[in-house]
């Protein structure tokens, strides 16, 4: 069955997901269409720094077809504003310009939220989904170790939440590996899901 393959736990719960009509029960490379009202998604990643991994850094990067057109992490924490600008002479003048944009910031990084009391770390994301530039096909949220592997990151967890939702509906989470036997073949970096347009609805 699908708790001893592992593809639920026993704090999975059921009436949650089947009421959102959303399953995050899904394989490697498995997908299924996100509601076509989606319009505000939240990334959040959470550990403990005691552990091996002092950050478990939450990544997303921004795609038009297969070519980047920029990223959010801790150090740089918003994107949108600066996409698509054009320079416009003001007055008469052929040298001095100014940035002209309609575009706003729509990715969110919030940096990282260290809460020491209580020995736990966080990084969340949020992306107004009804913001973001025609051009943008793909989202791809990346989680990575800063210093050791993600094996050794103590209680992570990643998870991708309807932040439009009242009830904060779940989309998908990632649930982390244990370590393996060669330390050198395990990973510091995974792409924990793809967000990608669809016509008018996400995937």
């Amino acid at each position: 069955n699908s708790l001893k393959k592992g593809y639920h736990d026993a704090h999975t719960r059921f009436e949650r997901i089947h009421r959102s009509g959303v399953s995050h029960i899904l394989l490697k490379g498995e997908s299924y269409s996100a509601p076509p009202n989606l319009r505000k998604v939240r990334l959040a990643d959470r550990w403990k720094p005691s552990g091996g991994v002092d950050f478990l850094d939450a990544t997303c990067i921004i795609y038009a077809g297969s070519k980047r057109l920029g990223f959010v992490d801790y150090q740089s924490t918003t994107w949108g504003a600066d996409f698509g600008g054009s320079l416009k002479p003001i007055g008469n003048s052929t040298r001095v310009f100014e940035m002209t944009n309609s575009a706003r910031d729509c990715v969110h990084h919030s940096g990282d939220m260290i809460d020491h009391a209580n020995d736990m770390g966080e990084h969340t994301i949020d992306i107004r989904l009804d913001l973001l530039p025609s051009q943008v096909t793909t989202l791809v949220f990346v989680c990575s170790s800063w210093h050791g592997t993600l094996s050794q990151a103590l209680q992570p967890q990643c998870t991708l939440i309807d932040a439009g939702d009242p009830a904060r509906t779940e989309l998908c989470s990632y649930e982390f590996e244990g370590s393996k036997e060669n330390v050198a073949e395990e990973p510091t970096a995974v792409i924990m899901c793809t967000l990608t347009r669809s016509g008018l609805s996400g995937r």
